[in-house]
């Protein structure tokens, strides 16, 4: 059977990684355009201006949490041909750019980033188990998570284990560790903390303008009031509502859905 510890020699799929990327730019780019292996990121990043707005130090980090590696600067500044373009652009242009795609880039990370969990089948009584050795990689994923090695056996229910927050984070890697073999959390449970907490902040902005501008502090008390228990109704929402789809109860569940989506 595969062990957490065994996992420390394994690697993600160039397509596992590009599942990730999908996952994880927007949140560190703010761009939400689809793209593939073969599609060039300069030529990506140009088309909506962030090529040049974008610090490539803040990319290069916001990569390296999500996948779980550290790397160098100068690894980087080799992979993405800064120190020719540094020379000349027009043989950045010529040598590197074609073939700076996100597929080079998911192979990049793919070398350097140890995989969490593998989704491989194990052998159970001689037998290779697909399902069980689903279980296992979601086990680690969850110990991953929480941080805690608690146990947790196939039919226990997935909300038991896991809320909120740590529910939203387990269930995002698993996304797209297992190739979105998994569906997606509704929009609006993901969404809700952040959300109000936005709204509240605006909220106290403009009371605070509307304070300036009348010499009177009558709002500012009731709003950061309103705010603060509009956010903790959020985050309790957050916290105790299921968001998971009526057909996806158990770890057994779950574990028989992605072993049946990755067979």
């Amino acid at each position: 059977m595969t062990t957490e510890t065994d996992m420390s020699s394994q690697r993600y799929t160039e397509s596992q990684v590009l599942f990730g990327l999908r996952e994880a730019w927007e949140d560190f780019t703010g761009v939400d355009d689809p793209f593939d292996a073969v599609t060039r990121i300069d030529t990506y990043m140009k088309a909506d201006g962030s090529w040049d707005e974008l610090d490539f130090a803040d990319i290069f980090r916001g990569i390296e949490r999500f996948f779980g590696f550290n790397c160098s600067d100068q690894e980087w500044t080799e992979f993405f041909g800064f120190h020719i373009a540094e020379r000349s652009l027009n043989k950045w242009e010529q040598t590197v750019a074609p073939n700076l795609t996100f597929g080079s880039l998911a192979r990049f990370i793919a070398d350097r980033a140890p995989a969490i969990a593998s989704f491989n089948a194990i052998s159970v009584l001689g037998r290779p188990c697909l399902p069980a050795g689903v279980f296992t990689g979601i086990q680690l994923v969850a110990h991953k998570t929480i941080g805690s090695r608690r146990r947790f056996a196939p039919s226990a229910r997935i909300i038991d284990v896991l809320q909120g927050h740590d529910l939203d984070r387990f269930w995002c890697q698993l996304r797209w560790m297992t190739e979105h073999a998994t569906p997606e959390l509704p929009a609006f449970w993901r969404n809700v903390t952040t959300t109000t907490g936005c709204l509240g902040v605006l909220a106290v902005i403009a009371s605070l303008i509307a304070t300036w501008a009348t010499s009177d502090p009558v709002w500012i008390v009731p709003t950061l009031l309103v705010a603060t228990v509009s956010y903790l109704l959020a985050s309790a929402y957050k916290r105790f509502n299921n968001p998971l789809p009526s057909h996806i109860v158990t770890f057994r569940d779950l574990s028989l859905l992605v072993a049946t989506q990755r067979s």
